[in-house]
């Protein structure tokens, strides 16, 4: 699979999180000079879909009076989901902290775009969350997979 960037990433949750699977607008973000070359990015890739749109809020591209939008696909759902599944613990749902330690768990680790995925926090909440690990005693490790920061869990200390 191409790895996807953590704007990628963030523009396909939100639109996973929307009735209508819209990638625009979206809640806090507050540069947008990289939007129209991530979804393009998207588009090539199957994961999302343009299409035209009315308002310009929802536009990544507007050229003269043409306004296109974007939409999340089925494959970008899948792509989403394989990207944010954490393991169930069997004593039913888990929390998002477990969720957190299930992915830092995994061979691969995990990148902030796949924990804010999953957990649906800002990226923010998310490294505090890695700092609270870390003050329970938990060894986080980082490293670098395709040149994306990932963290990974150790033993306790």
């Amino acid at each position: 699979m191409t790895s996807l960037t953590d704007l990628e990433i963030s523009l396909l949750t939100n639109a996973a999180a929307l009735p209508n699977g819209s990638l625009l607008p979206m809640q806090g973000l507050t540069d947008l000079s990289d939007v129209p070359s991530a979804i393009d990015h998207l588009i090539e890739l199957g994961l999302a879909a343009a299409f035209p749109v009315r308002a310009k809020a929802d536009a990544y591209r507007v050229d003269g009076r043409k306004k296109l939008g974007a939409t999340i696909t089925a494959e970008g759902r899948a792509t989403l989901s394989t990207l944010s599944q954490p393991t169930v613990a069997a004593a039913g749902k888990p929390t998002k902290a477990a969720q957190v330690v299930d992915l830092l768990a995994r061979d691969a680790g995990a990148t902030i775009a796949e924990l804010t995925a999953a957990t649906g926090w800002l990226p923010h909440t998310t490294r505090a969350a890695l700092c609270g690990l870390r003050k329970k005693g938990h060894a986080i490790v980082t490293g670098k997979r395709d040149d994306v920061t990932c963290y990974s869990i150790g033993q306790a200390a």
